[in-house]
């Protein structure tokens, strides 16, 4: 009997020693090398986010960035330095424009010693994520307890596809992200003034810090209540949490003072205004595509399966009153999803607003394969170490492999829509200065690039500078709207892309880009000025990729439904008569193409299909009529040369004015 008591207390001791030793993960580094293979992660992340800058320069052959928006952070900067005030046209725009003051004063300041937008964006990405990896490591290691665990973390975090993409954007993403992550750092250290401080910092950086504050303070609340922790006793029997609140509300207090002094809101404009433009917007597809989606595919592959296993440990543990760290991460993940879906049903390009999410939910990941691992250990007879170790290293290997693989295809992301903003924005921001006058102002809804190389006064359609449109943009017509704030505004020139406000019956003046997406400069002429509503043309969009997969009656179906919304959109009209040309119905397209011409009679595009109706009906003298009239409308219009030659060549034998036509062609080949 005693004998076998013995041998259960050798057991017993035998795995207490597996269970300590028990993975790779689980080994303390000595301080040199954990300095030193921080050090390599960082340089790594640096790499790969230059690697894409560099990739992006030798394929497009300048810089650029993906998106409009980093443009409004540099405009503000340039006035903050040059006018000295927080405005968006030189001393006259003062508004809380900008969703992320930190930065902006950041680049201002930068803008002092560094000219090149470009290069200052850059600089301000890659150190904020240099520093996410470094305090990546530092957070790692006290949730994790290990070093190993801690590097790991940082490595996924630095491979991160999608974190080293936003590095080099131009925005404030990473800055966030770093400040979000060091606030929690200090808080797990029992650093309760530099926490309080770098939250309100994350607050100045974007308003979703909110989200964290809440949870800090769940957190704070759940420990003393609940869990009965040592460190939730610490708060508030000590009083600790003061250190925390306390440069926390005077910092918060002093970011609402700014907003409201500067608009009259709590919050950046940016808020209000995104939060109108994306009402109504369908949030159970948000849900599928934007967060189920985005967060399982490419390089997440493994992750949800992973993520289950995590939520039954912090279930079971809060079920049983044991803390569980990844419980604070998880809270953050929910609640910041969540209140997207209800406020904000949008992700953006890659998904660039959930973003802040990726680094909890690797830990979450990280922390539930451990969990799982340390179970097999504790309920295994014999030292299962070396397969355990095995295990995690594939998972490992896996998991960083897969995300490796989408550094080249998000490198060839980025490089594409750097060339498809400098080929819009920035062309159209230069044309507006080269061939506008300096009091002309101008209307857009991507007010960066053009507000940033045109030098022009710039109109917000979108209310992100200005609030007073905010209003109006759940309205579904918008024309009325638009053409009274134009001219109380004095607007004298409007540049638009289809997809977001469609321009119709009149001709654009410049248009950097005949493709998809159009972003056309119009002149802005009050008798003219037709804005079609919103769901009109989603319609027409939609009727044009089902025209160009030769479904012409599903097509035909949505142009009647947008012609119902809005009679008067020649393009609709100019569509419709198109479908009926496919379907062989001249009458119809005949009928149609007159009545978008009676709405728009300077549409060559519409002449050029009348003129096509005519020649089919052999009624050549008016397709003459018609085809000279969309060549003198539009002299650059190549298609109705071509067909101008053809009648030409093949009806009236006229060959020496045939050859002045041909002549002309060549010019714009």
């Amino acid at each position: 009997m005693i004998m076998k008591t013995k041998k259960i207390k050798k057991d017993k001791h035998q795995k207490n020693i597996t269970t300590k030793k028990l993975l790779f993960l689980q080994r303390v580094l000595s301080e040199k090398k954990e300095i030193l293979l921080v050090s390599i992660i960082m340089i790594i992340a640096i790499a790969v986010s230059l690697y894409y800058i560099f990739e992006q320069k030798s394929n497009n052959g300048f810089f650029s960035f993906p998106l409009d928006d980093p443009w409004i952070h540099l405009q503000f900067a340039k006035n903050i330095i040059e006018y000295g005030s927080y405005s968006y046209f030189k001393d006259e725009v003062v508004t809380s424009g900008s969703t992320s003051p930190l930065y902006t004063f950041l680049a201002a300041l930068l803008l002092i010693f560094i000219k090149n937008e470009f290069v200052l964006s850059y600089i301000i990405g890659i150190t904020f994520f240099a520093l996410l990896i470094f305090f990546s490591f530092k957070l790692g290691k006290v949730e994790f307890g290990f070093s190993i665990s801690a590097i790991v973390f940082a490595l996924l975090v630095a491979l991160q596809p999608k974190l080293s993409l936003i590095s080099v954007s131009g925005m404030e993403t990473t800055m966030f992200i770093a400040l979000v992550i060091i606030s929690i750092y200090f808080y797990r250290k029992e650093k309760f003034l530099l926490s309080g401080i770098f939250t309100a910092a994350s607050l100045w950086t974007r308003p979703e810090a909110l989200i964290l504050i809440g949870v800090f303070f769940f957190d704070m609340i759940i420990q003393k209540f609940y869990f009965k922790t040592t460190f939730g006793k610490k708060l508030f029997d000590e009083k600790k949490f003061i250190q925390f609140l306390l440069p926390l509300l005077i910092l918060s207090l002093l970011y609402f003072l700014f907003n409201y002094y500067l608009s009259g809101t709590l919050l950046p404009n940016t808020y209000k205004a995104k939060i109108a433009y994306y009402f109504g917007q369908d949030r159970t597809n948000f849900l599928k595509k934007d967060i189920l989606q985005y967060f399982s595919e490419k390089e997440f592959i493994l992750f949800p399966f992973l993520i289950i296993i995590s939520f039954i440990f912090i279930v079971y543990d809060v079920v049983k009153r044991k803390y569980n760290n990844s419980l604070f991460y998880f809270a953050f993940a929910i609640l910041f999803l969540l209140a997207y879906y209800i406020q904000l049903p949008t992700s953006h390009r890659f998904g660039r607003y959930l973003m802040p999410v990726i680094p909890f939910y690797i830990m979450i990941v990280l922390d539930g394969i451990q969990r799982v691992l340390i179970l097999l250990q504790e309920r295994s007879k014999t030292d299962q170490s070396m397969i355990l170790n095995f295990i995690y290293s594939i998972l490992i290997i896996l998991i960083m492999g897969l995300s490796v693989n989408e550094i080249p295809k998000t490198k060839d992301e980025l490089t594409f829509l750097g060339k498809y903003h400098n080929e819009r924005h920035i062309k159209i921001g230069k044309w507006l200065r080269e061939n506008t006058t300096e009091n002309d102002v101008i209307a857009t809804h991507d007010i960066g690039a053009l507000a940033f190389y045109s030098n022009r006064k710039i109109v917000d359609m979108v209310g992100l500078v200005n609030p007073e449109i905010i209003e109006y943009l759940k309205d579904k017509n918008s024309t009325a709207f638009l053409k009274d704030h134009f001219i109380k505004n004095k607007v004298t020139y409007f540049a638009t892309m289809r997809n977001w406000f469609e321009a119709v019956n009149q001709n654009p003046v410049f248009v950097p880009v005949n493709e998809f997406e159009f972003f056309e400069v119009f002149r802005f002429e009050p008798d003219k000025f037709h804005i079609m509503p919103k769901l009109a043309s989603e319609f027409n969009q939609q009727a044009i990729i089902l025209i160009q997969n030769q479904n012409f009656r599903g097509a035909l179906d949505l142009l009647m439904r947008s012609l119902r919304i809005d009679p008067n959109s020649s393009r609709t009209l100019f569509l419709i008569g198109n479908v009926y040309d496919f379907l062989q119905d001249y009458d119809n397209a005949e009928l149609y193409t007159k009545r978008a011409l009676e709405i728009f009679p300077e549409y060559p595009e519409a002449r050029y299909e009348l003129a096509r109706i005519y020649f089919i009906r052999k009624k050549y003298d008016l397709a003459k009529t018609e085809i000279s009239k969309a060549i003198e409308i539009k002299p650059n219009f190549k298609e109705a040369i071509q067909f101008m030659i053809t009648l030409l060549e093949n009806v009236e034998k006229n060959f020496d004015e045939a050859k002045k036509y041909r002549d002309a062609l060549e010019k714009l080949q």
